[in-house]
C-alpha cells in the first residue's frame, strides 16, 4: 500500500484489516480521489499464495475537509462511517463523506 501513496503522505493501522491514510496537500478533491483509485487498484492486483491467486478488495470511506474539524475522533468517525457505506455499495468502492451519511448509521 506504501508504493502507491506519495512520499509525504502516512498510512496507520485502525485495526486488523483498516487502515487510515492521510494525504497531505490534496488540493482539490479531484486529486484526492485519482490517489484513491490507484490504491485500489493496486489491492485488485492478484497475489501468489502457495498454488493459489488471490485478490482482495478495498472499501474506502474518504473525507474530503478536515480542516472543518476539531477533533480527530469526529473524523475517524465520519471517515467509518463513509467506509461502512461504501461496503453496502459493493466491493471496492469508496464513498466520499457526507453528513447526511450519520442518519444512516442512528
Amino acid at each position: 500500500m506504501s508504493a502507491t501513496v506519495r512520499d509525504m503522505d502516512t498510512i496507520g493501522p485502525m485495526g486488523v484489516d483498516e487502515f487510515a491514510i492521510l494525504l497531505e496537500a490534496s488540493s482539490t478533491p479531484e486529486n484526492a480521489i485519482t490517489i484513491i483509485r490507484r490504491i485500489q487498484k493496486s489491492f485488485i492486483l492478484p497475489y501468489e499464495w502457495d498454488d493459489y491467486s488471490v485478490t482482495i478488495g478495498a472499501s474506502t470511506g474518504v473525507i474530503i475537509n478536515i480542516a472543518s474539524y476539531e477533533r480527530i475522533e469526529d473524523i475517524i468517525q465520519d471517515a467509518d462511517i463513509a467506509m461502512y457505506c461504501a461496503k453496502t455499495a459493493g466491493d471496492s468502492q469508496f464513498k466520499i463523506f457526507e453528513s447526511g451519511m450519520r442518519k444512516l448509521t442512528d
